[in-house]
């Protein structure tokens, strides 16, 4: 776009990944990450890098539409002198340096089609929730347990199935941040916000622990899926706020989820 003096395009898709990748969904789901899981774990150290290439690179793509900005933000960025994103580099303006990732480690490609369909899922189950809030049967998100059965169409199966490739199993990412379980950041509690997911394999499953009012049915919803919200059983933790059976197992932290007792450890 700035190749061909389209400004308005530039504008367009700056604005469109600000508001609907950065602060609709990763910087909501990665609160997890940041604040729960521990200080010098690869869940966080992954979240800080792509925090980090991000402020290395917007203030640079905003340079020719809003330059003053631009320039304060680059020079305010919190970098000591010698660190490789380092605003010692000079000017905001100054583009000797390439347009690379610098030392972060390469990442596979992007994989378009499963995320679209993962960001439906989360939709839909966002419908219900809301309809479960309405009827104050959660307050916050994380109060709640979504059911989901997979679509009946066998094309609509294949996306929802092919959807859930690469995440971590459940009982996997309860364990201690310790163990840095690939993938495990990408669970489903963590991208829908809510204490715990589960799929079964009939939409009648779905109906039969779920009140209609609180059931986005497979009609209605984005993905072909029955997704449904019920309250939370289990305790709450004091940390994390994530409804989790683990919650009183720990004697040093009985208020406390294994995930949690493992990120303290002995500190309080």
């Amino acid at each position: 776009a700035y190749d061909q003096y389209q400004f308005q395009r530039a504008v367009n898709a700056l604005s469109a990944f600000a508001t609907n990748e950065l602060s609709a969904l990763y910087l909501d789901v990665a609160k997890d990450r940041l604040y729960v899981s521990p200080q010098h774990s690869a869940r966080r150290r992954s979240c800080q890098s792509v925090l980090i290439a991000c402020l290395n690179t917007l203030p640079r793509l905003l340079a020719p539409l809003l330059p003053h900005l631009a320039e304060e933000l680059w020079q305010a960025l919190p970098y000591k002198a010698g660190d490789a994103f380092s605003a010692e580099r000079g000017s905001v303006f100054d583009l000797t340096e390439p347009w690379t990732r610098g030392s972060l480690a390469p990442f596979t490609p992007h994989d378009e089609a499963k995320w679209d369909a993962r960001r439906q899922l989360r939709d839909d189950a966002n419908r219900a929730l809301e309809a479960a809030r309405r009827d104050k049967l959660v307050g916050a998100s994380l109060d709640a347990k979504v059911v989901v059965a997979p679509p009946a169409d066998a094309e609509k199966r294949a996306a929802f199935d092919a959807s859930l490739e690469g995440l971590a199993d459940t009982s996997e990412v309860i364990a201690p941040h310790g163990k840095d379980i690939a993938d495990a950041v990408d669970d489903l509690r963590f991208l829908f916000l809510v204490s715990d997911v589960e799929v079964v394999p009939t939409s009648d499953a779905v109906c039969g622990v779920c009140a209609d009012q609180h059931v986005v049915s497979s009609a209605d919803s984005f993905t072909g899926a029955t997704v449904g919200v019920v309250e939370a059983s289990t305790a709450r933790c004091a940390r994390c706020w994530y409804h989790d059976s683990t919650v009183g197992s720990l004697t040093n932290h009985p208020a406390l989820c294994a995930r949690c007792g493992d990120a303290v450890g002995d500190d309080v």
